[in-house]
């Protein structure tokens, strides 16, 4: 029923063969740095235990040409690694993948906001932000890889991809690094056709309070681009002691005020592409809240085409959503006994959870607080 934009469809083994066919190459004339040094740090931080585990993956691969012991940071490069979490600190220390890394000399840090004291010239981050000054000093450069490419470059002493790292003594070129990313594409392309995309994988633990699955009829809103100034009228937006009531009724008035006449409670609000683009107001959220819907759902403009004929900006569907929170799982439903499609989705963590339960982040700091007096 939705297009497919998953790995499985864009990366195929018909499409390498098409890249195989025609190699890249930079222009002849094209200049290059022959190497780039890194004078302080490389850093595999803000990092989940799969990054880790990558990272440590490219050091246990090298440690097979080593004799079986995990090779040592090149001299003069520093890595330093900090986890998203304890939690994910403590995945990757039962795993052994914390411990690779400190045994390669990685230094542990308590977060990654640490790196702004360390003042490298040049350094690479597998984090998600390189802007001025990420580093410690202005003047620093940093670059933005991959865990792998990342671990890489501890070993290599310059930014380097997975594979340089090995050390046969030839220099690496075009075709060698073109046919290593064949490989690693096609061994990519394996691992995606052997998973199963079905809810087999371990239950999401549910805190009290937090329902397990919620399932309800959708109603869309036909309209792509709709921001904030649509949903919370703007003329609202500074007034004080706006009451829960008023909120509500204010709510999709400048999209359309015959919107709560379609709408009920707990339905699930479905839209087109961009909801709730434009200024970041929170009264857009807890406008929401107060006619009493709980999950919006943007971007399935697929599902539901523009239609000229249709004069309605807000319709019913007749079609029901089903969010499985325990199995991370999806399913619409076309109607009664129409056609089903399921979509996995990501876990909703605890602390997420926690918040929503507790109805917001305001009331789970009240919860914290009174628990701390």
């Amino acid at each position: 029923m939705f297009p497919d934009h998953s790995a499985k469809e864009r990366i195929t083994h018909e499409r390498i063969d098409e890249l195989c066919a025609s190699p890249l190459a930079a222009d002849f004339d094209a200049l290059c740095a022959k190497q780039l040094y890194l004078n302080l740090v490389v850093s595999c931080t803000n990092s989940r235990h799969s990054d880790i585990q990558a990272a440590a993956a490219v050091f246990k691969e090298a440690a097979k040409a080593n004799g079986g012991v995990v090779p040592k940071i090149v001299g003069g490069v520093k890595m330093f690694i900090a986890a998203a979490s304890s939690r994910e600190q403590e995945a990757a220390e039962d795993s052994g993948d914390w411990q690779v890394l400190l045994d390669a000399g990685a230094e542990a840090l308590v977060s990654d906001s640490a790196l702004g004291s360390l003042n490298p010239e040049i350094g690479i981050t597998a984090s998600n932000c390189n802007f001025k000054g990420r580093m410690g000093s202005r003047e620093a450069l940093a670059y933005l890889g991959s865990p792998e490419v990342v671990a890489a470059s501890a070993l290599k002493g310059i930014i380097s991809g997975p594979g340089a790292y090995k050390g046969s003594g030839q220099p690496r070129s075009v075709e060698s690094d073109f046919n290593d990313m064949v490989q690693q594409l096609d061994s990519f392309i394996g691992n995606v056709e052997s998973t199963e995309t079905s809810s087999n994988g371990p239950a999401v633990e549910i805190l009290p309070g937090f329902p397990e699955s919620v399932r309800e009829e959708i109603v869309f809103m036909d309209i792509d681009s709709q921001d904030t100034d649509q949903i919370y009228p703007r003329s609202m937006t500074y007034e004080s002691n706006v009451s829960k009531e008023a909120m509500a009724n204010a709510c999709m008035k400048d999209y359309d005020p015959d919107f709560q006449k379609v709408s009920r409670p707990n339905d699930i609000l479905v839209s087109g592409n961009g909801f709730g683009c434009g200024s970041s107001r929170e009264q857009a959220a807890t406008a929401i809240l107060a006619i009493s819907i709980h999950f919006v759902v943007a971007g399935l403009r697929a599902a539901f085409p523009k239609d000229a004929k249709r004069p309605f900006p807000t319709f019913r569907t007749g079609w029901t959503l089903k969010w499985d929170v325990k199995k991370s799982m999806v399913q619409v439903q076309e109607g009664e006994g129409g056609e089903e499609s399921a979509e996995n989705v990501g876990d909703i963590p605890p602390n997420v959870q926690e918040i929503i339960a507790l109805g917001g982040l305001h009331e789970r700091c009240r919860h914290e607080l009174k628990k701390a007096s």
